[in-house]
């Protein structure tokens, strides 16, 4: 006995794949992937795996093939995480009758369960599951399939655990799937600046500035210790809070260290790849504080961050650029 996992990943209304109307397979490390794209919803099935619990534990390297294509290709895919329920059948050969009956459908062969499309969900190889979800009209702009399938096999067969299950990576990728969703060219950037604040190495201010915020901190511990009344302590818990973050570098430096330094970058000047991102970090805080800032110059600040965002989450994925 086998189990197949199954993911549904809705594609939004900006983008879709061509190719893949009935399902196509692909080679994956010995396994069988299956790819088809059912109302707006690709459709990934991958069997033979000896356990439920082995199948469930290969969804991570699932989500890092969908977020490469997202990362290579721009094609964004909204992942629901929870398992969804299977309800089994007390009688496959009736459910599978009555099924295509309700539906008019030419196909009555036994039916052991009804799923939900949505999310993921695993079961046994050799039962025939039915999932049913709704479609929605919109246009889109397609995306050939046997372009992306290498991207899916590339980043599934590559990339290392540590790098697929670390909580940061998997917070900057949603907001970076999560961008194509705004509608105004503003909203994307503050959107992916925030991919780069997740991304952003913790950085300790200089020794001596660290050790009288250490010693104030002590301070404020020293008469949280008393008997003071809810006002004042609550005041002093939150300027402890204050000294806490104090104590790294600013969010600027940090993200100028971040595209120094950090992994995935291929640019040829890395210094003046940082100064530009610097430039748009300070036209996200003009944006935020007083909403002025010129179509061009968001535009410029867009391009930049885009393309820096991609390459460091590739590189923090492992993957080549």
């Amino acid at each position: 006995m086998t189990y197949t996992l199954r993911v549904s990943a809705k594609t939004p209304h900006a983008s879709s794949i061509t190719g893949i109307d009935t399902p196509v397979e692909v080679e994956l490390g010995g396994r069988r992937a299956t790819f088809v794209l059912q109302h707006r919803n690709l459709i990934v099935r991958i069997a033979d795996f000896a356990t439920e619990s082995e199948a469930e534990a290969f969804l991570p390297r699932l989500r890092a093939g969908l977020w490469n294509i997202a990362l290579v290709r721009n094609v964004p895919f909204i992942l629901e995480h929870g398992r969804g329920d299977i309800t089994y059948a007390d009688d496959p050969m009736q459910a599978g009758k009555n099924l295509a009956r309700s539906f008019g459908l030419a196909d009555d062969s036994p039916v052991h369960g009804l799923g939900n499309s949505g999310g993921y969900t695993v079961f046994r190889t050799d039962q025939n599951i039915k999932f049913f979800a709704g479609g929605d009209a919109s246009g889109y702009v397609s995306s050939p399939f046997d372009v992306l399938a290498p991207l899916f096999v590339e980043a599934v067969s590559t990339c290392e655990d540590g790098a697929i299950s670390e909580t940061k990576t998997a917070t900057a990728i949603s907001l970076y799937l999560g961008q194509f969703l705004e509608t105004s060219m503003r909203a994307r950037l503050l959107t992916l600046m925030m991919v780069l604040e997740v991304l952003a190495p913790d950085l300790p201010k200089h020794e001596s500035a660290v050790a009288m915020l250490e010693k104030m901190t002590s301070d404020i511990d020293t008469r949280l210790r008393e008997d003071i009344n809810e006002e004042e302590r609550f005041a002093l818990e939150s300027l402890q809070r204050e000294f806490d973050f104090r104590k790294e570098t600013s969010i600027r430096r940090r993200i100028r260290e971040l595209v120094t330094n950090g992994a995935g970058l291929a640019h040829a000047d890395r210094n003046q790849l940082a100064r530009e991102v610097v430039r748009a970090y300070d036209l996200r805080g003009r944006i935020v504080h007083t909403g002025v800032a010129s179509d061009d110059d968001v535009y410029a600040a867009h391009d930049t961050i885009f393309h820096t965002a991609k390459a460091l989450l590739r590189g923090r994925l492992g993957l080549q650029q």
